[in-house]
């Protein structure tokens, strides 16, 4: 995919996507440690729009014109990260009330 962006913005694209790429490394340690290791599950996570609260979500949906909206890749980027939290927000809800089971089970007994 050639990209019909000038120099500046193709280095201000790259410095995004720089922080929104560590920002997604930080999201999936602490979905890691969350599912893992037990650690507490980040309440937005379960959110049906948690797509939209990731810094990804801020930059790829917060409404301002992207060089690149017009492209297949673009677009299919978005459906991939929305699909991406679905699939997570489900696994949270999943171990969530299987640690709430537990800990009904381990009071009960």
């Amino acid at each position: 995919m050639s990209l019909p962006l000038e120099r500046e913005a193709i280095k201000q694209l790259t410095e995004d996507l720089e922080v929104i790429i560590a920002g997604h490394l930080a999201w999936f340690r602490q979905l890691n440690r969350s599912l893992l290791y037990g650690s507490h599950v980040n309440k937005t996570d379960l959110g049906e729009n948690a797509h939209l609260h990731t810094s990804f979500g801020q930059w790829y949906y917060n409404g301002k014109p992207h060089p690149l909206s017009g492209s297949p890749e673009f677009i299919g980027l978005g459906a991939t990260q929305q699909a991406m939290h679905a699939a997570a927000r489900q696994v949270l809800i999943d171990i969530t009330e299987q640690r709430h089971a537990e800990q009904e089970a381990q009071s009960r007994a």
